[in-house]
């Protein structure tokens, strides 16, 4: 069994890919709530409750392509977020925030961090 290296992830919406991105990440998490009763034995005990899954990625920007319109706060989106060329997580998503930082003092490329949460179950394809 190979281990994935994370040089081919990638990010696409639709057929389009998303420039440069530099990486990402996905949250899928399930609420736990526990409880201890006269059932138990002394011991809490869980259950799975309500699902939700968010995430973020950092980009480089650039003159042409335009992730600020694509990825702009309050826009619905369907990610595919990419590990390699063929294992994805198809995820709904609401995009919250577009955080863009400019570095005068040392000239660094233009970058923005970029976070959604779910509005439907994420899904893994392959």
């Amino acid at each position: 069994m190979a281990v994935i290296a994370g040089k081919f992830g990638k990010i696409m919406i639709g057929a389009v890919e998303v420039a440069q991105v530099m990486d990402w990440d996905a949250d899928l998490k399930t609420n736990l709530p526990a409880w201890a009763s006269s059932s138990t034995a002394q011991h809490k005990t869980r259950i799975a409750g309500v699902s939700d899954a968010t995430g973020s990625c950092t980009v480089k920007l650039d003159d042409v392509t335009t992730q600020w319109s694509v990825l702009a706060q309050g826009t619905v989106v369907t990610l595919l977020l990419y590990l390699n060329a063929a294992l994805f997580i198809t995820m709904p998503a609401i995009v919250e925030s577009f955080a863009v930082s400019v570095n005068i003092n040392e000239g660094d490329a233009v970058q923005a961090k970029i976070t959604w949460g779910a509005t439907a179950a994420p899904w893994w394809s392959a």
